[in-house]
């Protein structure tokens, strides 16, 4: 008989529900992560499956060595002999990388090849910009200055177009020139990427795309091998990596997600130059019958960039919604009763 431990009855239905699709939605702290674990030591233990074929999907590499973790201790902890390093486990970059090395005879790819970061990226767009700029109607799309402003412009185009996995050639048959053009530069780009047997961020889900599209007998072999596929945050999936997990499942769609709920904000990333989504931690109606919007963050992320980014642009969406937006440091919700004064109803987001 299984343990689940301290798992409520919803939770025991998604650990132990081995096969079919499963789509869970929570909040933050709801014991999402702790469910995934549990299902992944459920199928080894009860379904006899191997950790070889189950595939993990997290979007940072921080979650995914959490996640070793976890699943490390919790297979110790009940005398369960499983190698975890056969298993696939990593951000959905560092799973297309590994399925790429494993068939890289497939690709465009050449022996040596060199996978770019951002700066080797706007360095190499910055070092061809004379070849963009040749491009009929550049000057739609590619703002006035420098070479080096220039070529951070282009690369934000090509990042953006790839995670859509949107084609060139789509782009170029557009009658709209300043669409036409932007195909015209990722074709450019990926000309370029080509010649210098060059792989940067982006390209890495494109080039695994590319690889089980044009090769049947690849995704056949794979979709033999991973009959099992999670996938943690699913809301913050792009298409390309949505199109992914589905060419993987394939017939099967032994597919377990967890997301959160409906209600999102869209703020700039001033790390990563992108817009991204985050959903607030709590909705609680006042007694007075008005609505607050509130996000619990611990006391080392309150002045946190990317923190400080999400909450100017909630506090926009409430002003514009009639919602007041509020943000704790977890101190202040720990030692005092902020969740409780005034609300007639807290209710978490994601449930």
């Amino acid at each position: 008989m299984f343990d689940f431990g301290n798992a409520n009855d919803g939770q025991r239905q998604a650990i132990a529900t081995a096969d079919g699709p499963v789509l869970i939605t929570a909040g933050p702290g709801t014991g999402k992560t702790y469910t995934l674990v549990q299902r992944t030591i459920y199928l080894i233990e009860e379904c006899d499956v191997r950790p070889e074929s189950i595939f993990i999907a997290t979007f940072t590499e921080k979650a995914a060595k959490e996640l070793v973790t976890r699943i490390t201790n919790e297979l110790a902890s009940r005398n369960i002999t499983a190698n975890i390093n056969e298993m696939y486990i990593g951000t959905f970059h560092a799973l297309c990388l590994r399925i790429l090395k494993e068939h890289l005879e497939y690709t465009r790819l050449r022996r040596n090849y060199r996978l770019m970061d951002s700066f080797d990226q706007q360095y190499m767009v910055f070092q061809n910009i004379h070849r963009f700029r040749c491009i009929p109607e550049i000057e739609i799309v590619l703002p006035n200055g420098g070479a080096w402003k220039q070529a951070e412009t282009i690369c934000n185009f090509v990042n953006n177009l790839s995670e859509e996995l949107v084609s060139p050639e789509e782009l170029m048959s557009d009658r709209d020139p300043s669409i036409a053009s932007l195909g015209r530069m990722l074709q450019e780009y990926r000309a370029i990427l080509t010649e210098e047997n060059l792989m940067d961020f982006s390209s890495i889900q494109i080039e695994a795309y590319r690889l089980l599209c044009d090769h049947e007998d690849i995704l056949n072999e794979l979709r033999s091998a991973i009959t099992h596929i999670m996938v943690d945050e699913y809301q913050d999936t792009n298409y390309i990596q949505e199109q992914l997990v589905f060419l993987l499942a394939g017939e099967r769609k032994n597919m377990f997600t967890s997301n959160q709920g409906d209600l999102s904000v869209h703020y700039y990333d001033p790390e990563s130059g992108r817009i991204r989504q985050y959903y607030p931690d709590f909705l609680a109606k006042m007694t007075d019958g008005s609505y607050q919007l509130i996000e619990v963050k611990g006391d080392n992320k309150i002045d946190d960039t990317v923190v400080k980014a999400k909450k100017a642009a909630a506090e926009e969406m409430a002003v514009a919604s009639g919602v007041k937006y509020l943000m704790y440091a977890s101190s202040q919700v720990m030692h005092t009763h902020i969740l409780e004064e005034g609300a007639a109803t807290t209710q978490n987001m994601l449930y």
